[in-house]
């Protein structure tokens, strides 16, 4: 009773909820964006003169990104058993080249989403850089074997071998600025050495160790004149180079009567330090103009350890201009030598200039975060996160009011296992970092009227943001509150619904869950903004952020860590959610508990109050989702049992009717509440436990520990839709056919089957065409018209046919037509499933030859019947008269059996037991009558009055040495002679024959008569019972021999 109250008191609500109307149920979602990781760590470039591509490592394999979107195009992956250790991107963007732990360089075509081109065997140990001439012909190499080789691209061959180096070679780059007479590749190996080799001449030259490590990176200036080469020993070492082609003469074979010339000596001008270890270092390009800026000066830009990008002049090396890539650490922040500054050290350094736009400047710091500054004027742009580890929570920004409910929220608030908060700018995938806190941060939750954020970390402390109001103030958040209180981290933090009350809930691992005051800190707000000194920050705190230490209200709620916190939508309960398995209900005003619910055999991972009905939702590590009454005696109205793994959000949509759950093997379920079942699952694209879940009108945004996040959208209406207009095509489609095939437009009716799926109705159209010779040609005609997919559709319903013995011969007369009208299949995959499907064709096909060979083996004993009965079997021949001294021997009853089996025989002996095998190959076995008796028993027997036709009568003759019955007309009929006889000569037969009888003397008065009378009775026609005593026989006996019954003294002819 409790249970439909519920439902009908929630039916009421979702009425009223929706403005009187029905509440519209979902029944699917789609993918709307995906935010997926596009670099891992490791080496990251761009192709020279492509500039809109980022080519990262990504967990092993190369992603290719799309800098403007921000979005993954595709992946090229080494393969189940293999994993990349470089790779390189030719200037145009067009091939990428990758070396493997195989030993292998492969090329790929990045037109064609990265397809295997070929590959090769490379060094003879790993291979850890690599470089693209800029002809992008040449590929230079360096390895761990101590040698640099170069390769060229097309051909796959060896060109160049330089050894000779102390260590690994961590840096190989070609020299830009090539000429036709000299190339030159420079390498970088451990321990600072650094050589020189020129290709045309194959020489190879070393530089002064100038270097104490490894030379992480090198450049050279614009005008070709200078190389810089930065590394970890917190130096800048400065060479001139000489122009290109310009070497002494000296050493080297000489080559048609002249002397080569050696590789150009580098001469080092000077070292600067810098104080801080260099990863990158590039030469900026002569529109760089920033302010303080001269245009008669050149400009390099270096980054490392410190977190910052520094402009230097290329000539004296001094700081012209720096740019600060993540803020400084608050007070309550360690200090830089804790580690927390080590997440923004920069790892690389290099230039993105796309054809006709505007140069950048990119760097990626240890947190995997790529940044973009202008050229111009050396401002950051956009930001993108290359990785974002494990989403803990994530919120959602709705969009402004007038623009709909179907329209994209503004922006999605993301916490990570980082102290940085992503905020995501959902049209672009633009990022921005808030920085603040020092440790992860575990929870978001966003204020009624959206104007502030909270969010809860692991050191202890909540933050309060404020995000400000419409347009781009949004993507400038200030901390302005700090609460500070628990003493373990805090794992759940929520917003009072009404903004009449004005408090936050947090929930800590202490077990313990407090009430924080907004009043003062929204005063602050109200009074900064009356007096015009807020001032907007990128997720700084600012001067005069407010810092609360007392709580309003406290109390120790759980036995456990507490997993899940919900406050009502009249903030006159507050729910939460823990280990020990209870759900508790407490009162907003002072913290009191209201009731427990129990349950649960598991722990509680979430909660969550109904926006309609006075009931509570929960989901648990048992796998099961539960709703609760809030009101005494709190019992359990719903559960709802389906997942497989813990559950661990949910969420109520469309007016609280119904439910969006999330668990830890990375599945999302939609459920009806009235109909207390699951409506749709989705197992992809999450890979792992999902951990956050945000619904905002018809948009459901997930994320998980895949460091995935997904953006789904209600497409409930537009399947809907789509489906009516499918039925439809599909009516109009099917009619269109039925007009076909009553016009007998078999190619148009075959092309019309193939595009609505219908293998049963093509079946028919061919078995159709198969049974008309003159319609056969067509069957080509329209296969030839066909695509290749189509081909392929036809091929893969002939091989079901096959299959069954019913349908194999229509399947094999459309093969051989099909097969034909094949062309040539360059796609590989394709050529694989054809193989497989004429495999189970040919397999199948045995099996038919088996049975018909076998069939045709039975065949050989009809045949061998045949011949040696010699076309005819005569059963039931005339029998020799006893004597009559035998006949007084018999007794009574021995005559008795004889009279009832000479009935029989009477019958028996006027027809003829015969086998024919026709011109068609048909078999058939039946019995020739007299004469007399055919004109009375017409209809009865074995066969009808053409039987007899074909055989031979002398061959009857000869063996039985006697005259058969009716022998001048079978005769006639066996030698297929055509004699037209006319009525009076078929009359005079019949007379003669009827004489023949009736003179036959008939004395039954002596013995000796009535043993004549019942020979007699042979020629006599069978009484009604004698004709059924035959036909019972007859049923039960095979009718090729039926047996004859004769008394114990007959002897057989």
């Amino acid at each position: 009773a409790r249970s439909r109250a519920f439902s009908d008191d929630h039916r009421a609500r979702a009425r009223n909820q929706s403005g009187g109307m029905k509440a519209r149920l979902s029944k699917s979602f789609k993918v709307e964006t995906v935010i997926r990781p596009c670099y891992t760590g490791g080496k990251l470039c761009v192709a020279s003169r492509d500039g809109t591509r980022l080519f990262g490592w990504c967990n092993g394999d190369v992603a290719v990104t799309e800098i403007t979107s921000g979005r993954v195009l595709f992946t090229v992956a080494a393969g189940e058993d293999d994993n990349f250790t470089s790779f390189a991107v030719d200037p145009s963007g067009k091939v990428l080249i990758t070396s493997a732990q195989s030993q292998l360089i492969t090329t790929w075509d990045l037109e064609n989403n990265g397809t295997k081109v070929r590959s090769w065997k490379g060094h003879n140990m790993p291979v850890v850089s690599m470089d693209v001439d800029p002809t992008g012909t040449l590929v230079a190499t360096g390895s761990t074997d101590r040698s640099v080789r170069v390769w060229d691209i097309k051909g796959g061959h060896c060109t160049h071998r330089f050894q000779g180096f102390r260590g690994a070679v961590m840096v190989v780059q070609f020299r830009p600025n090539y000429s036709n007479r000299a190339m030159e590749v420079i390498g970088c190996a451990d321990g600072g050495e650094i050589r020189v080799m020129e290709l045309h001449s194959r020489d190879m030259a070393k530089l002064d160790d100038e270097h104490n490590m490894t030379a992480a990176s090198i450049c050279f200036s614009l005008d070709g004149t200078r190389m810089y080469s930065a590394g970890r020993d917190k130096i800048i070492n400065v060479w001139e180079v000489p122009r290109l082609g310009g070497g002494t003469p000296g050493g080297g074979k000489r080559r048609g009567g002249k002397k080569r010339r050696s590789v150009a000596a580098y001469t080092h001008l000077t070292t600067v330090p810098v104080f801080e270890t260099l990863e990158g270092i590039c030469a900026l390009p002569i529109s760089t103009v920033f302010k303080g800026s001269d245009i008669k000066k050149r400009y390099i830009a270096t980054a490392g350890e410190k977190g910052e990008i520094v402009i230097r002049d290329s000539k004296t090396l001094r700081t012209a201009r720096t740019i600060k890539l993540q803020s400084s650490p608050t007070p309550s922040s360690p200090s830089p030598d804790d580690g927390e500054r080590v997440g923004h050290h920069v790892l690389h350094l290099f230039l993105a200039i796309p054809p006709g736009g505007e140069g950048t400047i990119v760097s990626v710091t240890q947190q995997h975060n790529i940044r973009f500054h202008s050229l111009t004027e050396l401002k950051e742009k956009r930001v993108l996160i290359g990785h974002n580890e494990e989403i803990l929570d994530l919120a959602l920004l709705p969009s402004s009011p007038g623009e709909g409910s179907s329209s994209l929220p503004a922006q999605m608030f993301v916490a990570t296992n980082s102290p940085l908060i992503r905020v995501y700018r959902l049209d672009t995938l633009d990022a921005r970092l808030m920085s603040g806190h020092t440790s992860p941060v575990m929870s978001l939750a966003l204020s009624e009227d959206n104007t502030y954020l909270a969010s809860a970390s692991k050191d202890c402390t909540v933050r309060l943001w404020h995000i400000g109001g419409e347009g781009e103030e949004r993507h400038q958040p200030t901390c302005v509150g700090v609460f500070k209180g628990h003493t373990k981290p805090i794992g759940a933090v929520s917003f009072c619904r009404m903004l009449a009350s004005k408090f936050i809930i947090t929930t800590s691992q202490d077990t313990t869950m407090k009430m924080w005051s907004l009043k003062e800190i929204q005063k602050m707000m109200a009074k900064r903004k009356k007096q015009k000194k807020q001032k907007s920050g990128h997720g700084e705190e600012k001067e005069g952020a407010m810092v609360v230490s007392q709580s309003m209200h406290g109390v120790v709620a759980h036995e456990k860590a507490i997993n899940g916190l919900a406050i009502s939508r009249d903030d006159r309960l507050i729910a939460t959610g823990s280990g020990d398995r209870l759900v508790k209900l407490w009162s907003a005003s002072d913290l009191s508990l209201v009731g427990t619910l129990k349950g649960h055999k598991r722990g509680v991972w979430t909660v969550e109050f109904s926006p309609v009905d006075r009931v509570v939702c929960s989901g648990s590590g048992d796998e099961t989702i539960k709703i609760w009454s809030v009101e005494a005696p709190f019992q359990c109205l719903r559960t709802f049992q389906g997942h497989t793994a813990s559950v661990t959000r949910v969420s109520f949509l469309n007016a609280g009717t119904q439910l969006m759950s999330t668990s830890s093997d990375g599945e999302m379920k939609l459920w009806t509440i009235k109909l207390n079942e699951c409506i749709n699952t989705w197992s992809e694209p999450h890979e792992d436990k999902i951990w956050a879940m945000e619904s905002v009108d018809d948009y459901v945004a997930t994320g998980g520990e895949d460091a995935m996040v997904v953006l789904w959208i209600d497409a409930t209406e537009e399947e809907e839709e789509e489906e009516r207009m499918k039925r439809e095509h599909t009516l109009l489609k099917e009619q269109e056919m039925r007009n076909s095939l009553r016009s007998r437009d078999w190619g148009k009716a075959i092309r019309l089957a193939l595009e609505l799926t219908h293998s049963r109705q093509l079946y028919k159209i061919f078995l159709h065409l198969y049974r008309h010779a003159s319609n056969r040609k067509i069957i080509q005609e329209a296969l030839s018209a066909c695509s290749a997919e189509e081909r392929s559709k036809i091929l893969m319903w002939i091989r079901e046919w096959n299959t069954h013995t019913e349908y194999a011969p229509v399947a094999h007369h459309v093969l051989t037509p099909l097969v034909r009208s094949f062309e040539v299949i360059d796609d590989e995959s394709q050529r694989t499933e054809l193989k497989k499907a004429a495999h189970n064709i040919i397999r199948y096909s045995q099996r038919h030859l088996k049975r018909l060979d076998a069939l045709l083996q039975k065949t050989y004993f009809l045949d061998h019947m045949v011949a040696t009965s010699e076309h005819a079997v005569a059963i039931g021949e005339s029998i020799e008269e006893p004597d009559d001294s035998d006949e007084d021997e018999d007794s009574e009853e021995e005559e008795e059996d004889a009279e009832a089996g000479d009935a029989f025989d009477d019958d028996f002996d006027q027809e003829r037991i015969l086998i024919r095998v026709k011109d068609d190959g048909l078999v058939t076995i039946g019995a020739e009558k007299d004469d007399d008796n055919a004109d009375e028993e017409e209809g009865e027997g074995f066969g009808d009055s053409g039987f007899m036709s074909n055989w031979n009568e002398s061959n009857d003759d000869e063996d039985n040495g006697r005259d058969i019955p009716g022998g001048d007309a079978d005769a006639a009929e066996a030698k297929d002679i055509d004699v037209e006889e006319t009525d009076e000569k078929k009359s005079a037969e019949k007379k003669s024959s009827k004489k023949k009888k009736k003179a036959k003397p008939t004395t039954e008065s002596t013995p000796e008569g009535k043993s004549k009378a019942k020979k007699g009775k042979k020629g006599k026609s069978p009484s009604p019972g004698q004709k059924k005593k035959k036909k019972q026989r007859d049923d039960s006996t095979p009718k090729a021999s039926p047996p004859v019954r004769r008394s114990k003294r007959r002897k057989k002819t």
